[in-house]
C-alpha cells in the first residue's frame, strides 16, 4: 500500500493540435501546494511550447509527466546564495522544475532510431536569468541533437 506521499494527484494536460492526440497526465507531489502546481504547470507549458515533437508527434507514446521542484542553490550563513548544481553555475537558476516524462514500453509513434522505449526522460526547466530547459537521454524527442560528449543538452527559450 503506498503512503500518502507516494500518491500523486493526476491532472490531464491536453496534447496540442488535434483531438487525435492522447491527453498526457501530469502528476504532482502529494504535498504540492497550489503555488507548486502552478510552477509545474508553467514548466510543462514552456516545455510544450519549446519541445513540440514530444507534445505533437510523440504525445501518444508518453504515459505521464511527473513534476517536482528542485533547489539548485541555497542560502548560506552569510545570507549569500550558494550554487549546488551545474545549472545554477551555468544558467543562474536558483531553483528549477524537474519534469520526468515516462515513455511507453510499447510506443507506436517514436522512430526506431530513438531507443526510448520504457525510459523516463528528465527535463529541468528554469527561468531567470537564462530561461530554458536541459535534457540528457533523448534530445531527439525535442528535435535536438545529442551532445557530442554525452552531457546535458540545453535549449534556451526566448
Amino acid at each position: 500500500m503506498p503512503s500518502l506521499k507516494q500518491i500523486a494527484v493526476c491532472v490531464p494536460l491536453l496534447a496540442p493540435l488535434t483531438s487525435a492526440h492522447a491527453a498526457i497526465p501530469v502528476h504532482y507531489p502529494a504535498d504540492a501546494t497550489e503555488q507548486m502546481k502552478i510552477r509545474i504547470d508553467d514548466a510543462v507549458a514552456l516545455l510544450k511550447k519549446s519541445c513540440t515533437p514530444l507534445f505533437s508527434n510523440y504525445a501518444e507514446d508518453v504515459e505521464f509527466i511527473s513534476g517536482s521542484l528542485f533547489e539548485d542553490a541555497w542560502i548560506d550563513k552569510t545570507n549569500q546564495p550558494v550554487c549546488g548544481s551545474y545549472r545554477c553555475d551555468r544558467y543562474g537558476w536558483q531553483s528549477s522544475v524537474r519534469l520526468s516524462v515516462k515513455i511507453s514500453d510499447a510506443p507506436t509513434r517514436l522512430p526506431n532510431s530513438v531507443h526510448a522505449f520504457g525510459h523516463t526522460e528528465t527535463y529541468f526547466v528554469g527561468g531567470h536569468p537564462k530561461p530554458g530547459f536541459t535534457l540528457t537521454k533523448f534530445p531527439e524527442l525535442c528535435g535536438a541533437k545529442p551532445s557530442s560528449d554525452g552531457s546535458d543538452v540545453f535549449i534556451e527559450v526566448k
